[in-house]
């Protein structure tokens, strides 16, 4: 049975989290992350009526993720669940939250994926229809602007390489065959060995029929974070994104924009440059194309930015340089004269007006729908529509996890708020936004700072400082439950972006030196800061961090011994083993290290935490996934077993089924934010991970 202890911790807490008293709000709780629920991909109909979207959250009872579209009245009159059919069959429960619903042209029909399969429903009739037969799941859909077909992606399996093997006798059953792999990555985070999908491009009849495959070979569409495409007005033509080529070894793979003819097949690849190019999107009046993309340069991080071309090829443009922050989505207004983007800028996803000569008007900040404070490069549910004058987006805070909103010029009606019933009996921890200067140069910092529940400034509190992981991307000031469960167990918490956090320009990103003299400075300065307040116990501090604010936290511990306790989890700790273990080897020798590990023996060795090991006396808890490709669990195992041999308390827990970032199951959640919690206060932390419950007055 896994994680006995830590998911007893966690029954314990469900059974507590029934005691609060009517009228009276108490912290935080351990299975809150079961009660909340976040709205994604806002989608309106073409004629403004209406927006459906993703209401995503987690089963207590199957411990589980799930989804489900639903849709609302833009005037605010209603709010439900995607209708179910004639003969009952009831809402269907989507498979993941980014299949969003997507109306036809005429507002008349939606259609959505459910188990893999297409699904239209006529919105009048409530009739749903079940229009495809796929051997594997759909994904990502767009209507043709006639209405008569709908394009989507299907990974289809590239021919495998197979040892030569005699069949077993009649009725005798051997293992499986072996996985035999001469690509430059064998494996990848999420999907485990398998590398032979590849994700292509259909159409279908939207009334049903069979499904063309457009695209083959070894292009793979949608493989980028979003993997949008869309049609040309005149209904000829499809553009997307997508992997042109798999990348010879060593060799960063290259993402294209690419213009599919709908009825043949035949493709044209439109961008020639090298890097990244996601989004792509087609101007209403066919005209342009445009698309998020950033450069192969050498660097760990180029900032993505927006740029448009002619459809028919050409040079592209950047309308973002000037803006100098990292652009995560965008979307054409109706009129096609100018784009809404949704950028990351010193903390905060915004919203701002772009016009195609790169003249931007700023509209709303705190944009976003997120479980987590973290601004992390794969997306923070920023997805933005558009029907005539409206605009439809997602808000977030630190009370709000994700809603959707409907703009209309400076006009904001809030579609949706989905914790209110749930944050009205809770006394969260507030943010507040902090500045610090740093040791190294003297560079102001920023930081977000969260109290405990009921804070007494008299009052001495314990601090942990958090550090995000990229290492470039960064904090936020929005709700984040792991943040909040430390703050109702008795502790302060000081989220920092150091250098190498997006969202405060190109150079600042530059600057890192990841892990090193430079970020190290930035964070301790910041801790140093806020511990010259009254209310911080400044020989009470703690430090924790995931993926690369794992290698930060093991860093830190191996230069000072100013932490009572530490959590790093999924940490590459040993930089030349990381290297040629993890998924993105070719990112990491082109961009990180500018070389091959046996080629830079001394600098790979020297940007390794596992080097500093002996000079480690902080207790350790150390956290890992046991399916992670992204940094193998072999790199905490070698950190663990190197603080044991040296005789340094620690422990280590391995999460069964988890890749990177701990994410896959519920449970495993609310098991790595208990285990952080009672491992800082077995070594003199806060008042304990079971007293969660404290009691609040009502106001």
């Amino acid at each position: 049975m896994k994680h006995v202890e830590l998911l007893t911790v966690a029954a314990v807490c469900l059974a507590l989290g029934t005691l609060a008293l009517g009228g009276e709000r108490i912290t935080t709780q351990a299975t809150d992350y079961f009660a909340t629920q976040i709205a994604l991909d806002p989608e309106l109909s073409p004629d403004g009526k209406y927006v459906a979207y993703v209401r995503a959250g987690n089963d207590i009872m199957t411990d589980r993720h799930i989804s489900d579209i639903w849709f609302a009245a833009v005037d605010g009159s209603f709010d439900r669940k995607l209708a179910s059919n004639a003969g009952g069959a009831g809402a269907h429960q989507l498979g993941g939250a980014r299949n969003g619903a997507k109306w036809s042209p005429d507002s008349q029909r939606m259609a959505y994926i459910d188990a893999g399969q297409i699904y239209v429903i006529d919105m009048t009739s409530s009739e749903i229809v079940k229009i495809s037969n796929l051997p594997g799941a759909a994904s990502r859909l767009a209507w043709s602007p006639d209405g008569r077909t709908i394009a989507f992606v299907m990974a289809r399996r590239q021919p495998k390489l197979a040892i030569p093997m005699p069949s077993p006798p009649p009725g005798g059953r051997w293992r499986g065959a072996p996985f035999v792999s001469d690509d430059s990555v064998d494996r990848y985070d999420g999907n485990g060995r398998d590398r032979s999908l590849r994700n292509q491009l259909f159409v279908i009849p939207s009334a049903g029929g069979t499904a063309r495959q457009l695209s083959s070979g070894p292009i793979s569409i949608g493989d980028t974070p979003e993997g949008y495409f869309s049609w040309t007005p005149d209904g000829r033509s499809i553009v997307v994104s997508a992997y042109s080529e798999p990348g010879a070894f060593g060799v960063p793979a290259q993402t294209d924009v690419f213009l599919f003819d709908a009825a043949s097949g035949q493709s044209t690849r439109l961008t020639k440059a090298s890097g990244f190019k996601d989004k792509a999107a087609v101007s209403p009046d066919g005209q342009h194309v445009a698309y998020i993309g950033r450069a192969n340069e050498g660097r760990m991080y180029a900032t993505p930015q927006v740029w448009l071309m002619n459809i028919n090829g050409g040079e592209a443009r950047s309308l973002t340089a000037a803006l100098d922050r990292p652009v995560d989505n965008f979307a054409w207004t109706p009129d096609g004269q100018s784009l809404l983007i949704a950028y990351v800028d010193t903390g905060r996803y915004k919203l701002a007006r772009l016009d195609l000569s790169g003249h931007m008007v700023p509209l709303a900040e705190n944009i976003g729908s997120s479980t987590s404070s973290y601004l992390g490069f794969l997306g923070g549910g920023t997805h933005i529509s558009t029907a005539g004058q409206l605009i439809a987006y997602c808000v977030q805070d630190e009370n709000t996890l994700g809603d959707v909103v409907v703009r209309h010029g400076n006009q904001v009606r809030r579609i949706t708020d989905l914790n209110r019933t749930l944050f009205t009996k809770r006394t969260l921890a507030q943010v507040d936004e902090r500045w610090s200067s740093s040791s190294y140069d003297s560079k102001r910092i920023q930081g977000f700072v969260l109290k405990p529940p009921a804070f007494d400034a008299a009052k001495r509190y314990p601090m942990v400082l958090e550090i995000h992981g990229g290492p470039n991307s960064a904090w936020g000031s929005q709700y984040d439950y792991e943040k909040q469960m430390m703050a109702a167990a008795g502790y302060v918490v000081l989220l920092v972006n150091p250098r190498g956090s997006i969202g405060y320009g190109q150079a600042f990103v530059d600057e890192d030196t990841f892990p090193g003299e430079v970020d190290a400075a930035d964070l301790m300065s910041a801790v140093d800061d806020l511990a010259k307040e009254p209310w911080i116990d400044p020989t009470r501090l703690y430090v924790s961090g995931g993926s690369g604010g794992g290698v930060l936290t093991a860093w830190l511990i191996g230069k000072t011994t100013r932490f009572r306790a530490a959590a790093p989890y999924y940490a590459n700790l040993d930089m030349q083993s990381w290297t040629l273990t993890t998924d993105l080897p070719a990112q990491v020798t082109n961009r990180w290290f500018k070389g091959l590990p046996w080629a830079m023996r001394d600098e790979y060795w020297r940007r390794s935490p596992l080097r500093l090991a002996p000079n480690v006396r902080t207790p350790t808890l150390i956290m890992t996934g046991e399916e992670d490709r992204r940094v193998p669990a072999s790199q905490s195992e070698q950190y663990f077993t190197a603080l044991k041999l040296l005789g340094v308390e620690a422990r280590l827990i391995r999460f069964p089924d988890e890749g990177h970032m701990l994410a896959n199951i519920p449970s495993d959640t609310i098991a790595m934010t208990s285990a952080i919690i009672d491992w800082f206060d077995k070594h003199g932390g806060g008042s304990g991970g079971l007293a969660l419950n404290r009691v609040t007055p009502s106001k």
